[in-house]
């Protein structure tokens, strides 16, 4: 089967797309149709060189500067623009590329495509709820109805998107589990990034105000032998979060599968989403994964998409993670019971065979 990919992102920051590639790309021809830097795309070509997988870089990522004018004041105008080049630009790909499937990824993408398909057969992959932005969602419903098959990472998304939508079946369940992962603990770094011999307790992922980390924060200073360490990208609350605590590790963002090799290194990994909006109450990260494929316990809340996942499998503390005395708390149980965390946490890893489900899904497409 021939495999035509639309994604309007950078492929490096989408880790459950490279898991499709990493696993069709063993016994199907894959196309991607892209949007990298020189730099990046010659890094996925390299990546990709023993599979058959190729890339067409429809425009060329510019680097910018990592300004707060370029961050916040031109990002929406310049995904905009962005949107209609692509969509103008893919249309060409599209007709002169021979595939047997086509297969949308990202809500980003079939917004930047939402006019273009007429009568076009293709999947879609869908990889957030979106329902902290209706307009958003309404203006993706018809394309999204359209589509032959929806893919979506998590059981509950899967049928509140089929009601919202009206679509005639259930979206298919992809988790965004790795098809690779390195295993091993303690993975030598090239910097001594961490800088630390205490127990690390590792947060990674975007540092929003909407999965606040204060009281990690402030439950440091009450836990000795540990260091907090946040690895994520910039963002206003990151740099209030650095101001207000010293004490605290930062890390920039890493691109995967290299951020692993940090990951390797933790003792405890936090998992946070908040009650804003359905998304991340049925949230479906997937560092969770990342931390069970080393056996690496974790602290997260108590939403339905971790108690019902990590929870279940006692991989996990679940707590009220806005709560200092209860952090503390679960610290402390997971360091007098860690060989029982650690083994509970590689169950949960190894209970998902992601290569069967995603040649399942591939199969009914």
């Amino acid at each position: 089967m021939k495999i035509l990919f639309l994604y309007i992102g950078e492929c490096y920051k989408l880790p459950p797309f490279l898991t499709l590639l990493d696993c069709l790309g063993k016994e199907h021809e894959l196309i991607v149709a892209c949007y990298e830097t020189r730099e990046s795309l010659s890094k996925l070509k390299a990546k990709y060189d023993g599979l058959n997988v190729s890339f067409v870089n429809v425009l060329e990522r510019q680097k910018e500067e990592p300004t707060i004018y370029n961050r916040i004041k031109n990002k929406i105008n310049r995904y905009v623009e962005i949107s209609s080049k692509y969509a103008d630009s893919v249309n060409g790909v599209i007709k002169e590329t021979q595939y047997d499937k086509l297969w949308i990824i990202h809500e980003r993408t079939l917004y930047a495509l939402r006019d273009k398909f007429n009568g076009l057969s293709y999947s879609f992959s869908m990889y957030e709820l979106m329902d902290a932005y209706p307009k958003f969602l309404q203006k993706i419903k018809l394309a999204l109805k359209g589509a032959d098959n929806v893919i979506v990472a998590e059981e509950n998304r899967a049928q509140i998107l089929r009601v919202w939508m009206e679509l005639e079946k259930t979206p298919f369940v992809i988790p965004n589990k790795p098809l690779n992962h390195p295993r091993t603990i303690n993975i030598p770094l090239k910097n001594d990034v961490l800088g630390t011999s205490d127990k690390v307790i590792l947060y990674q992922g975007h540092v929003q105000k909407n999965r606040n980390i204060d009281a990690f924060c402030e439950a440091m200073p009450q836990l000795k032998g540990f260091q907090l360490v946040v690895m994520g990208g910039w963002s206003e609350y990151r740099d209030e979060l650095q101001k207000k605590y010293p004490f605290v590790k930062f890390i920039d963002f890493v691109n995967p599968p290299e951020h692993l090799y940090i990951t390797s290194h933790a003792y405890i990994g936090i998992v946070k989403y908040d009650y804003v909006d359905l998304n991340q109450i049925f949230c479906a990260p997937n560092k969770i994964y990342e931390y069970a494929g080393f056996g690496i316990p974790m602290i997260s809340n108590e939403v339905p998409g971790l108690v019902n996942t990590v929870g279940r499998y006692k991989a996990a503390c679940c707590i009220d993670t806005n709560d200092v005395e209860s952090i503390k708390m679960a610290v402390k149980t997971i360091d007098k019971n860690y060989d029982e965390y650690c083994k509970n946490a590689t169950a949960f890893y190894e209970a998902t065979d992601i290569e069967q489900i995603i040649n399942d899904v591939a199969s009914h497409l």
